[in-house]
């Protein structure tokens, strides 16, 4: 039996309602998409190296050194916080100096010095994401978008190392986290130069000849006051 059920005409305001629900259930999946598109994207930790020699600046503790009002590692922070995750300083002294800053630090597993690998194989425990980069405390304006760039279209088997469009800058560097396990074997083989454990891996020079001043780096006493020329 066929019933004829009467037509009834939705008022406005009710087919409004509904229209604005779904536009509200589309809103709502695109943020869920543009949210589940953000946690694809992989973490990075920096690794600061704060623990050299400063032979050039009278054994100083490089990170110590004030530059510009605030001590280099402050300005190291600065920097690289708003481009990665996490932040790992390596230092080898003046220890509670570095354990007052906001972030995790590591103490090299050896005494002595060893060079920029032990440092960055001493932070290697205190670091969960997938990708690392590395830099050292005396490059107080390296480029704002320096990691991105690194990490642009590499997978986690691979490191990308700046070249500042006169030669390589081999303590600006990014990779997969496992990469850092080789260090260990490498320098229980006698190993030190960070140039040729880089060779040693599957590797991508990056170029940064356009911003080729960001990559001044404060080795001496004579530099304190002065501050990179502009392109």
């Amino acid at each position: 039996m066929l019933v004829n059920l009467p037509i009834v005409a939705l008022p406005l305001d009710f087919i409004s309602c509904r229209a604005a629900s779904v536009a509200t259930a589309l809103i709502a999946t695109k943020s869920l998409a543009d949210y589940a598109a953000k946690m694809s994207v992989p973490t990075i930790t920096a690794i600061i190296l704060a623990g050299g020699r400063g032979r050039r600046m009278g054994n100083a503790d490089k990170g110590l050194v004030n530059y510009q009002g605030k001590p280099l590692i402050r300005h190291a922070i600065e920097k690289i916080e708003p481009q990665v995750q996490n932040i790992v300083i390596s230092y080898n002294r003046n220890e509670a100096e570095y354990k007052k800053l906001p972030h995790l630090s590591a103490i090299d597993l050896l005494p002595g010095y060893y060079g920029p690998l032990m440092g960055i194989l001493s932070c290697k425990p205190l670091i969960k994401s997938e990708f690392f980069f590395v830099m050292p405390c005396d490059m107080p304006w390296l480029p704002s978008n320096i990691v991105s760039v690194l990490l642009e279209g590499v997978d986690n088997t691979q490191l990308t190392v700046a070249h500042d469009g006169l030669r390589i800058q081999p303590l600006l560097f990014a990779g997969g986290t496992q990469l850092i396990e080789s260090i260990d074997e490498y320098l229980k083989e006698g190993g030190r130069s960070v140039k040729k454990w880089i060779s040693s891996i599957d590797h991508v020079v990056v170029n940064f000849s356009s911003q080729q001043s960001a990559f001044w780096n404060l080795n001496e006493v004579s530099q304190l006051d002065e501050k990179p020329l502009p392109e």
